[in-house]
């Protein structure tokens, strides 16, 4: 309970990214379990007016993007991510514009354009003597030798990310 209270009860983060999963499987998800998930969104859609955490708001990005994605749930939540990315803090750490824009293609790269550049810097600049990018979290109170190792598989990803966005938007030479 605590977790979902702290997790906005997983309207979103994971449960949109899930159901973007489903569709992209669709063939092997029962089709019971596609519509309960869809009739969760649809709850959530008619009484959600904002998408404020940047966990939420990605994984809604990522179902808005999917394949396979009905019109009446689409159109409800492409107009939520649009007015939830406007209202998006531009300093909060854990939301990036490439959340929204991996590639200049995105369906949502004219909501964070004036972004994009400034973000491009920051990217650059974080990047650490050794070629990879590092997370700016620290879980080591929890476990030290379990951070240690999930720091390292972090970095993997967190470098594999940021080497694609760049690429994307013609920053690292192919």
């Amino acid at each position: 309970d605590d977790l979902a209270a702290s997790w906005n009860g997983f309207r979103f983060n994971p449960t949109a990214e899930i159901l973007a999963h489903l569709y992209g499987f669709r063939d092997l998800a029962p089709p019971a379990m596609l519509e309960c998930v869809e009739a969760g969104l649809r709850f959530t859609l008619a009484e959600t007016d904002l998408i404020e955490g940047a966990y939420d708001l990605k994984c809604a990005i990522r179902l808005a993007e999917s394949d396979g994605l009905p019109s009446d749930l689409a159109r409800p939540l492409d107009g939520l991510v649009r007015r939830s990315l406007a209202a998006q803090d531009p300093a909060d750490e854990h939301g990036s514009p490439f959340d929204a824009a991996p590639t200049p293609a995105s369906s949502f790269a004219d909501m964070v354009d004036a972004r994009i550049e400034p973000a491009i810097t920051a990217l650059i600049a974080a990047q650490a003597d050794d070629g990879g990018w590092t997370p700016f979290w620290d879980w080591g109170f929890v476990d030290a030798k379990a951070w240690a190792k999930a720091k390292a598989d972090w970095r993997g990803h967190l470098t594999r990310e940021a080497l694609e966005v760049l690429l994307a938007y013609g920053r690292v030479e192919s």
